[in-house]
């Protein structure tokens, strides 16, 4: 194939992409159509961000925090340190990647728009029985970011990914990315992702994973910037005796929205795939899980997991939860949950009698509250991290900017085992 019919194929997989885009509506599923958050978009500028910005922000999260990151992806300007880590042109991927994706332009509204109006495209390829740790930063000043971050884990190989999304400047833009996640057969994948935009930035992604026979995959996200979130994912445990887990994080503050969207799903034999998501929200914000679990017909001997929760700190601040499950195997353990309540007065009472102040009180109660979850992620500087946004967002409310760690913050950042995923559970318990 020359080089003109190469274009000519990524113009017609543009063309089908803005199609989809507009013809698609915001929510597929009947059980969400009428639970969605509008994003957003802003205009595109002139004024272009190079790689320069890039590194200054990179600098400043170092400086904070001791992460030092591999590659640095903006719209105009890129690089990377790691040969494992390549940032194309979306024009310049080759028929074998385009024929290969997992995620379409007819998934969701969310891919066709990425699709469309991708700027850069991040291909990371682990080869088999590699071990591999990177961290990127993906930013935003003045120009939008829609990317593409392709992930391929070769057999037995282990990748732990940072992700941190950063953006700064007051133009309207947002940062969109849509990530492919390949696990091949016995390999370890984690990614952590970092959403802290300031609020002059929306978010709107889309996510498929994917792990083959034995592979596991932990797909991370918190979401602690950008004034309008909308983020969709989807978790597959492909082969046999594969996992998926999943963490979502959200800690909302003044008015800020989440639409956050997952499904995870048991397509193999004794397949594990599990979905945590939680919030803490203060001010006016405004937080909506939907969460579904699938079990496929010939997933014998799977477990499936979904719970959503969230804590109320303030009576203003609102959440939506809907999870929901679909089995089609009879010979699994599945459960879903759903909880959502304000901070229990009586626990703050009792703790304001030993001496603390309300504010205090509080914050002890969300850190508890919010701790498993966090314990999730297996890096213990993105769990300190974390940990210090947290604190941050309670105590201030705000949002994209560089957390400042503090010792006093550090007894939360343990790594516990999560054993049985069912364990103490009323519907198994012996």
């Amino acid at each position: 194939m020359t080089h003109g019919e190469f274009l000519d194929g990524y113009r017609l997989f543009v063309e089908d992409a803005l199609k989809r885009y507009n013809e698609l509506p915001d929510e597929k599923d009947e059980l969400y159509k009428r639970y969605f958050v509008k994003v957003p978009l802003g205009e595109d500028s002139a004024v272009k961000d190079t790689v320069d910005a890039g590194e200054r922000i990179s600098k400043s999260i170092a400086d904070a925090t001791g992460i030092v990151f591999d590659a640095v992806v903006g719209a105009s300007g890129a690089s990377a340190k790691k040969s494992s880590i390549r940032v194309l042109q979306p024009q310049e991927l080759g028929n074998d990647v385009l024929e290969s994706k997992i995620v379409h332009s007819g998934d969701d509204k969310i891919a066709a728009l990425i699709h469309a109006h991708s700027k850069k495209v991040v291909l990371i390829d682990v080869p088999d029985g590699a071990d591999e740790t990177m961290n990127i930063l993906f930013f935003a000043v003045d120009e939008q970011l829609p990317v593409q971050v392709i992930i391929k884990a070769g057999e037995n190989s282990k990748l732990t990914l940072l992700e941190w999304y950063a953006s700064e400047g007051v133009a309207q833009k947002y940062i969109g990315p849509l990530h492919e996640v390949s696990a091949g057969r016995y390999s370890n994948v984690e990614i952590d992702i970092i959403h802290n935009e300031n609020e002059s930035t929306s978010v709107a992604g889309f996510s498929k994973c994917r792990s083959d026979e034995g592979a596991t995959i932990r797909f991370n996200q918190v979401f602690n910037g950008a004034p309008f979130t909308k983020a969709k994912s989807d978790l597959e445990a492909y082969g046999y005796s594969s996992s998926v887990h999943g963490t979502e994080i959200a800690i909302g503050s003044k008015e800020q929205k989440f639409d956050i969207g997952s499904h995870i799903t048991n397509s193999a034999k004794a397949s594990v795939a599990e979905l945590e998501s939680k919030a803490v929200l203060t001010g006016k914000s405004y937080c909506l899980f939907k969460g579904l679990a699938k079990i496929r017909s010939g997933a014998k001997e799977s477990k499936s997991f979904l719970k959503e929760s969230g804590l109320l700190v303030d009576p203003q601040a609102h959440i939506d939860s809907i999870p929901s499950m679909s089995v089609d195997d009879s010979d699994v353990k599945a459960t879903h949950s759903s909880a959502t309540a304000p901070i229990d007065e009586e626990a703050l009472f009792y703790m304001m009698t030993k001496g603390l102040d309300i504010g205090h009180a509080k914050k002890l109660v969300v850190e508890s509250y919010m701790s498993k979850a966090i314990d999730r992620i297996k890096n213990p500087a993105v769990r300190e991290v974390v940990t210090h946004m947290l604190i941050e967002k309670l105590e201030t409310g705000s949002f994209g900017t560089v957390p400042k760690p503090r010792q006093t913050d550090i007894w939360m950042t343990r790594n516990i085992d999560e054993g049985d995923l069912f364990e103490g559970h009323y519907k198994y318990r012996s």
